[in-house]
Order: C-alpha cells, then sequence, then structure tokens
C-alpha cells in the first residue's frame, strides 16, 4: 500500500491538477472538521492494479476490501491510543472556534480547500460578521436542522439571531449565508451585535 495527497496530480515534483476531493461541508471527511472532531476517509483503486488483478476481477476486489479493512483498524488503533490527547484537541478546536466568533476574529470562509484558498468575497469574508438574523419564516424553515447541527440562536422580536461566538462559527455562514453554495437560507449577516 502507499498513500498521498488525494486526488492530486504530480508532475517533475510539481501539483498541477486537482482530480478529486473537494470543498463542501456536505461531505463528512470536510463536515468532521467542522464540528471538530477525528474523521476518516479511506478509498481503495477500484481498477486493477496488476496484470493478477487484470486477469482475476476478485483480486482488486478483495485488495480494495483489505486496504479498507487495514485503514480502519489501523485508524481505530491510533484513536484508542490516543483518544485522551483527541478528546482535549477536539474540545479546544471548539472553544478556540467560540472564542474567534466572540472577536469577530480570522476569515470566514464560503469555499476553497486547503490547497486552493478563495480570493474573493463570494469566496471569503475577510471582516467576519457577529452572527445573523433570522426571520421567523426562516426560523421555522431551518430551526430543526440548526438543531441537528448543533447550533444555537436567540429567539428576539424579528425571529432569531444565530451568534457567531459558539463552536459552530465555521459551519454557521455555509447554512445561513446567500454566498454559501449550499446554504439553507439567506440570513442577514451582522456585524455589530
Amino acid at each position: 500500500m502507499t498513500s498521498g495527497i488525494y486526488g492530486l496530480l504530480v508532475k517533475d515534483g510539481e501539483p498541477f491538477q486537482q482530480v478529486a476531493g473537494d470543498h463542501q461541508a456536505r461531505i463528512l471527511r470536510n463536515y468532521t472538521g467542522l464540528k471538530h472532531i477525528t474523521g476518516q476517509l479511506t478509498e481503495a483503486a477500484q481498477g486493477p492494479v496488476t496484470p493478477e488483478e487484470e486477469n482475476d476481477p476478485l483480486l482488486a476486489n478483495r485488495r480494495a476490501v483489505d486496504v479498507q479493512y487495514s485503514s480502519a483498524v489501523g485508524s481505530l488503533a491510533m484513536i484508542s491510543e490516543n483518544r485522551t490527547r483527541l478528546a482535549r484537541q477536539s474540545v479546544q478546536a471548539a472553544e478556540r472556534a467560540t472564542q474567534a466568533g466572540a472577536n469577530q476574529a480570522g476569515v470566514v470562509y464560503f469555499s476553497g480547500q486547503d490547497n486552493m484558498l478563495p480570493t474573493t468575497s463570494d469566496g471569503a469574508e475577510p471582516h467576519p460578521m457577529c452572527g445573523y438574523q433570522l426571520t421567523e419564516a426562516q426560523l421555522a424553515e431551518v430551526g430543526s436542522t440548526l438543531e441537528l447541527h448543533e447550533i444555537a440562536w436567540e429567539e428576539n422580536a424579528e425571529g432569531a439571531f444565530v451568534t457567531m461566538a459558539q463552536p459552530g462559527k465555521t459551519l454557521i455562514p455555509l447554512l445561513l449565508d446567500e454566498r454559501a453554495e449550499y446554504g439553507l437560507t439567506e440570513a442577514t449577516p451582522l456585524d455589530d451585535c
């Protein structure tokens, strides 16, 4: 088995094209990061990689199963050995996100990924909002989904206010901002709370 950066083609030692992977928060491997928890993605080549597999497709299937099994066992062993540290880091990451939201610090991203940072206002907001105002109709429409994502809000005369000062700071704009590709609604971002 080998490993490497997923979906990145390299020529003459330099990356030149991203052919797999995606920035969508809806993908579990990305969502786990937004929730400050450890996640895992394992994929194995589906086509034959040896002449023997070319002649016997069952060999390729068995190899793929072996890769998945080995990855799962290895990941579970790592998590078991490091569970206290991983749990502590998850809590600390949630605390940092809450503090950054309270301080309106950092950059809010609506798109991009680790090797392709957005460079336009549609992809990133360098001056973070302090929260979002939902109308009563928007709250009725998305409230149960926000609960599922553990996003808190306070009801007010206009509907509800969702503060960025909570662990879901990085997820909130992806759910509520009009710039988010797969947002749930177009809430009003607030700069002064």
